[in-house]
């Protein structure tokens, strides 16, 4: 299996009280835009970009790209990622 965050810096890894249940986040620098990958069974989900003082969450397998879900706090993001990816 391929890492995608080869070569990028790795913040944080692991769960916090925003985690999703079944769900580990890690952090890194994606085009400058810290990002946080929501992931599940070790594969990406989805991510929350942060930007001009926003959050977006996106989901989908990619460092980029998927779908929006919207803008907001992380934690109902997160959720949201959760549960969209359970449907695909």
């Amino acid at each position: 299996m391929t890492d995608i965050f080869a070569g990028l810096p790795r913040y944080f890894e692991g769960a916090d009280d925003s985690t999703p249940t079944g769900c580990t986040l890690l952090v890194t620098k994606v085009l400058d835009l810290v990002t946080t990958y929501v992931l599940r069974d070790g594969e990406v989900i989805g991510r929350v970009e942060q930007s001009n003082g926003q959050q977006d969450g996106y989901v989908g397998s990619g460092l980029k790209g998927g779908v929006f879900v919207g803008s907001g706090h992380f934690s109902v993001l997160a959720e949201k990622i959760a549960d969209r990816a359970k449907g695909e």
